[in-house]
């Protein structure tokens, strides 16, 4: 292998670039709004998944650190004192729903 400016350039292990070729299925690609809607849903998959794991792994490890518990937490804590105590009087024992 010469190198352009002259001398051999050395042989540095495996090269992303130089990849074979992926063999296609003749399918044409998605487009317009498929690709929109496939991106969309493997994103709420994963996110799905993700949480899934994260409160499997809570249950085992601490049940208290539980995703949903601690972003719950963290949302009640950073509301403000004013539109907490307009929801507990709207609301009353009905906040859940």
């Amino acid at each position: 292998m010469t190198h352009p400016a002259g001398g051999h350039a050395r042989k540095q292990g495996v090269s992303f670039l130089h990849l074979p070729a992926v063999r296609t299925t003749g399918r044409p690609p998605l487009a317009g709004r498929a690709r929109y809607v496939v991106t969309a849903f493997s994103g709420i998959l994963a996110a799905g998944t993700e949480i899934a794991v994260g409160h499997s792994v809570a249950v085992v490890v601490a049940p208290a650190a539980s995703p949903l518990l601690a972003v719950g937490s963290t949302f009640i804590d950073l509301t403000p004192e004013g539109l907490t105590s307009f929801a507990i009087r709207t609301f009353e024992s009905n906040d859940k729903i």
